[in-house]
């Protein structure tokens, strides 16, 4: 999870949203879903990256940093794979309003092949 957390962080240092559709659990998924995905992922590295945490880690946090300004965004995707053990990464950037507020993306991680791979949340 260490690995896949800096491997997403690097993605953003870079802009790269190939490099972060590397990451990523296409299983089932047409074309135009991926492409519509990964041009989501060039607008998400427009804005500055300000964290990428575990699920794990937003839980032993949440009580203590609620963000009432912050908006929540999903990637459409099918509802499997699913994540193991309800993994997740949070990716947090600057929202794209101009408003300072924080906007959060989650990626379910999930475990397939002995690697570990992103998934965009479903609706």
């Amino acid at each position: 999870m260490k690995q896949l957390k800096q491997a997403v962080i690097d993605a953003f240092a870079q802009r790269n949203p190939n490099r972060l559709a590397g990451l990523t659990l296409w299983n089932g998924d047409g074309k135009e879903e991926v492409v519509a995905d990964i041009r989501y992922f060039k607008r998400l590295m427009s804005r500055p990256l300000i964290e990428v945490k575990s699920t794990a880690d937003a839980s032993s946090t949440s009580s203590d940093n609620d963000d009432s300004d912050a908006s929540s965004l999903s990637l459409s995707a099918a509802p499997n794979p699913t994540p193991a053990h309800g993994e997740a990464l949070i990716v947090q950037t600057e929202s794209d309003d101009g408003s300072g507020a924080t906007a959060q993306t989650r990626f379910d991680v999930v475990h397939r092949s002995g690697c570990v791979w992103l998934r965009p949340q479903s609706d």
